[in-house]
């Protein structure tokens, strides 16, 4: 059996945690395989930023992978079917008997099909696609509306439990954020209730980089507030274990790995009910759900942790460690191997 992993995103020096998924997911299934399988890589490469940059990788990503299409794969293994996705379509013209997995990470089927030609023509791409999984349980219904295509497992990507796990750090931040500092994440209402609490015994922590970076940079000059940058795996667990929760008011979310890393880690969750994210906590057993994504929803959600007794947030914190076992990289890979092996059956 001969794979082919393709990707939009994998980690760089820039951007460590970018994809960071599908290179643990790589990774994994290497020592998963038969020795005489064989399983290779292949993911758009950015160093510039911008429409230049973007055009840039659009660019260099199907040059590098010209020599690909004469190259016979059993199997062809898409992460984020825009735009990626164009190239396994054109790889599956030349060789049909080629079986081609899709997974779809929410981004690609939400916020990049922004248009009527892009979701004609995904449509089409999709319709070539011989299986589909879904990261989250919200997405199958945005897949079949947008890509006009059935979704055939929910799984998510991973968490890889070599890396998450409880290091027993003393907790020195309050309220930790962890992704792209954009407006679906809600990083701007969280700068905003730290303006407004004022409080320098509550501390918080942000790790990311995006469009309000420079707001958080200036928050870290005036309040109780750290600004990480961009962290690699390493550099996550020791935050995630050094914190008493991690806080993501997200908007939507196709998962949202994030919550249980965090949790891998022995740390308890406040998060909005969107996505994924509602099949990961549960409410006062191992985090809190926000009920209103609003200013006031946000801050009364976190001052009811802070104000938690000790014996109750050890509990919460116990019941953390415990949780989402089923999402372990381990039990994820497994699945997927068993995905490669019936669509290879058929392609001999």
């Amino acid at each position: 059996m001969k794979v082919l992993i393709l990707s939009n995103m994998y980690p760089s020096q820039q951007v460590p945690y970018s994809g960071i998924f599908v290179k643990n997911q790589y990774e994994r299934l290497q020592e998963l395989k038969a020795p005489a399988d064989v399983i290779e890589l292949f993911y758009m490469k950015r160093k510039l930023t911008g429409p230049t940059g973007s055009a840039w990788k659009y660019l260099n990503a199907f040059l590098r992978f010209v020599p690909r299409f004469f190259k016979k794969y059993h199997i062809l293994h898409v992460h984020y079917i825009y735009p990626i996705g164009l190239l396994a379509y054109a790889y599956k013209m030349i060789h049909p008997g080629c079986r081609i997995v899709l997974t779809v990470h929410g981004s690609d089927v939400s916020v990049n099909l922004n248009s009527k030609m892009k979701r004609w023509l995904f449509s089409r791409v999709a319709g070539m696609m011989d299986y589909v999984i879904a990261v989250g349980d919200a997405l199958p219904p945005l897949i079949r509306k947008n890509l006009n295509r059935a979704t055939d497992m929910v799984l998510c990507a991973g968490v890889d439990e070599r890396k998450f796990y409880d290091e027993g750090r003393d907790k020195t931040i309050d309220f930790l954020f962890v992704g792209k500092f954009v407006e679906n994440k809600g990083v701007h209402l969280l700068l905003e209730i730290i303006s407004r609490m004022n409080d320098p015994s509550v501390s918080f922590g942000f790790v990311g980089v995006g469009k309000f970076k420079e707001q958080v940079e200036q928050m870290a000059e005036k309040q109780n507030v750290t600004y990480f940058g961009a962290v690699d795996q390493d550099g996550l667990r020791k935050l995630y274990s050094a914190s008493r929760f991690l806080v993501l008011p997200a908007e939507k979310e196709g998962f949202g790995l994030v919550v249980s890393e965090a949790m891998f880690c022995g740390t308890p969750v406040i998060a909005t009910r969107v996505g994924g994210i509602a099949g990961q906590i549960k409410d006062g057993f191992n985090g809190f759900f926000i009920g209103d994504r609003t200013v006031e929803g946000i801050e009364k959600c976190l001052k009811k942790a802070v104000e938690m007794a000790p014996n109750e947030y050890s509990h919460m914190a116990e019941n953390a460690l415990k949780s989402n076992r089923q999402y372990a990289l381990q039990h994820v890979c497994i699945e997927v191997m068993k995905v490669y092996q019936v669509l290879s059956n058929q392609t001999q």
